[in-house]
């Protein structure tokens, strides 16, 4: 599976967050906190577990997706 696709997985299991929410989360919801990473979820910090973290991390490392399709509304 894709980088996108098992971390989405991972905080939809993990965090209970519904779909267009995770793909509505920026870049900047990641950050660290006292050493630990934490992903921000309605203005609340929520620490992540290290193999969530790295995906979270990895992830928001990634370039963005280029192309017509990164413009398209769907």
């Amino acid at each position: 599976m894709t980088l996108e696709v098992r971390t989405a997985g991972a905080v939809l299991l993990l965090s209970g967050q519904h779909v267009t929410r995770i793909a509505a989360l920026p870049a900047d919801a990641l950050t660290t906190v006292d050493g630990h990473t934490v992903l921000i979820l309605d203005r609340t910090p929520v620490r992540r577990p290290e193999p969530l973290a790295l995906l979270l991390t990895k992830l928001t490392r990634q370039e963005p997706p280029g192309g017509w399709a990164a413009n398209s509304p769907r």
